[in-house]
This record gives structure tokens, sequence and C-alpha cells, in this order.
């Protein structure tokens, strides 16, 4: 059997099918589906490791870019369609394509900026599906570069003790954890910031309310950094006043506090300002929360050696957070009741 898929192989490329396979793929006026690339790909995955060096010199890395490119230039109905496994699944029969002339650092470079790309297309989409599959997409982007830095070599030796017997008993397991093997934290910080991937969630004809809840994991992303500008927090703070429903007002008061943690004293400054602005009619059990947040890790802070700047500004977080609070308590309006 394999001795006859050599020979086909061989008769397939010496009256130029692989040529003629790229020339059907690379049309410009009738692309083909997306069905019909996943079937070429399916194809050409299964005799990548039968082909010629020469040959895999001549056609892997051409018909690897060539069909990435189709998927960039997928038009919007096609992309209505679209779902992350489905990507998953051509990059997992394109990555052995590619291994075949490229280095690994090679091959997850083209991968990972091909990933990268295709998150940027889909936030543009109207569609609210696609867009949250591109921050699903982004997130796990973030969780690989992040891994990159715990386990450099993509794999680590875990130890577990069971009770499955009468004496206890430890196990080892060798466990190979997917990385980023290009694209580092910095690189991915850079690119958000570079491209404002943030700012269409949160204003603008595509923001909505499950973007925003979703966008936590990049906020605390560039927060941990310390690349998360004061403007982007009061863009979150605006979304969260000018909110037109009580569903949206708790899921950006919510990523707010659970930002509190990460947040540099420059935000936490910058927010209990803006609290403190609200009229204490209008405050709701999340402003007030926030504000409890927002003293507490301004505390903590203060117990830690810092500049004479930072410690200043804490303080001042704390003494303003502290005056918010007592004025609700004594207010008469509804507001006290729900401290």
């Amino acid at each position: 059997t394999s001795s006859l898929l050599l020979e086909n192989l061989k008769v397939f490329g010496e009256h130029r099918g692989f040529s003629v396979l790229l020339q059907h793929l690379k049309q410009e006026k009738s692309p083909p589906s997306l069905d019909m690339v996943d079937a070429i790909v399916s194809v050409a995955g299964k005799f990548v490791y039968v082909l010629s060096r020469r040959v895999a010199q001549n056609f892997c890395a051409r018909f690897v870019d060539t069909v990435l490119n189709i998927l960039i230039r997928l038009d919007k109905q096609t992309l209505r369609n679209f779902r992350p496994e489905m990507l998953q699944k051509m990059i997992r029969r394109l990555r052995p394509l590619l291994s075949r002339v490229k280095t690994t650092v090679e091959v997850s470079r083209r991968f990972e900026f091909f990933r990268l790309s295709m998150i940027q297309k889909l936030l543009k989409l109207p569609m609210i599906t696609q867009r949250r599959y591109a921050l699903v997409m982004l997130c796990h982007c973030i969780d690989l570069a992040e891994k990159a830095e715990r386990f450099p070599k993509g794999e680590r030796v875990e130890f577990s003790t069971g009770d499955t017997s009468e004496m206890n008993c430890v196990t080892s397991t060798l466990h190979v954890v997917p990385i980023a093997r290009y694209l580092s934290c910095e690189l991915r910080v850079r690119w958000i910031t570079k491209n404002d991937i943030l700012t269409p969630l949160f204003e603008g004809d595509l923001a909505h309310e499950q973007l925003m809840k979703q966008s936590e994991r990049v906020f605390k992303f560039l927060a941990i950094r310390q690349v998360l500008s004061v403007d982007m927090v009061k863009m979150a703070w605006r979304a969260a006043r000018n909110a037109q429903d009580t569903n949206t007002h708790e899921i950006v008061f919510n990523l707010l506090l659970n930002m509190t943690s990460v947040l540099s004293t420059a935000h936490r400054k910058s927010l209990m300002r803006s609290l403190c602005e609200v009229p204490v009619s209008e405050a709701s059990k999340e402003s007030m929360l926030l504000a409890q947040n927002l003293v507490l890790s301004s505390a903590n802070d203060m117990n830690k050696k810092g500049e004479e700047k930072d410690q200043n500004s804490n303080a001042s977080t704390i003494r303003r957070g502290v005056n918010c609070l007592w004025s609700i308590m004594q207010d008469g309006s509804g507001a006290s009741r729900d401290i």
C-alpha cells in the first residue's frame, strides 16, 4: 500500500498536480469555499510524511501560506458560521506540513501571528457571537504566553497522592504543557495596545455587555504587566456610569471590583476620585463595594515599603473612600438602605 501511494504521488507530482492544487486555492475571482479548503487541507495532511524533501520544499510552505491567506480574506457571510474549533482543526492539519520545512520556532511564529490576525478580523465583525469567539481566542493566546514563562520547555513533572489502596501511594506523571514558543507576553501586550483592542468593546457601535464581561482577562493581563493606562480604567468607568440597563451596570462594576487587587496606585486614585463625584443619591451596592475594595487595597499597599508619592496617593484614596462611604451612610435617600 505504501509503495502504491508513493507511486501515485510521484505521478501526481510529475503532472504538476501540486502546482494545480495551489493555483486552485489562489483563485481571486472565485475562491474555494471553507468546506472545500478544509477538504483539500485534510487530503494534503494525509500525504505530508511521504513527500520527498524536494517536493516538500517546493510545496508545503506555499500551501500553508495560501490556506492561511484564504482564511484571513473570508467575507462576513462566510465567517457568520465560523467556530474557534474549526480554526484549531485547520491549524492541527497544517502544522505538520509546515514542520516538514521549518523549525519549531518558525512554525509557531507563523501560526501565532495568524491567530492574532484572525482575532483582529473577528473583532471588527458586527456579529456578537464572532466577537465573543475572538475574545476567547485572545484569552487562550494570553494563557499560552504566560505558561511559556512558567514552563519554558513546555513540560513539567506533576506529583499526586492517591488513596486507592490501604497505603497511600505517590505517583509522578510527565505532563506536557502547551505553550507559545514565539510571541512572548511582552509582544502580546504590545499587540493589544497598538491595535487598541479594548476600546471597541466598551465604546462605539460595537460595544456590548458580554464583551465587557469577557474582557476582564485582558484587563488583568495588562494591569499585571503594568501597561494598563489610567485612560483605559476611566473608559470602563464611563461604561458603568453610562449603562442604560442594570445588567451592564453590574457587569462593568464587577469587572472593576475583580481588578482592584492588580490595579496600580494611580488607577485606584483615579477610580476613587470618579466614585466621589457620583451624587450620593445615585450610589449603588456595586459602587459602595468598589469604594470599600479600593480602600482595602490601598491600605494593604500602605503596609508595604514604597515611594513616598505612592504612599501619599494611597492615603488620599483611603481618606476619600472613607468620606464617600460615610456620606452615603448619612444620606437620607434609598442608597443608605442598601449598604
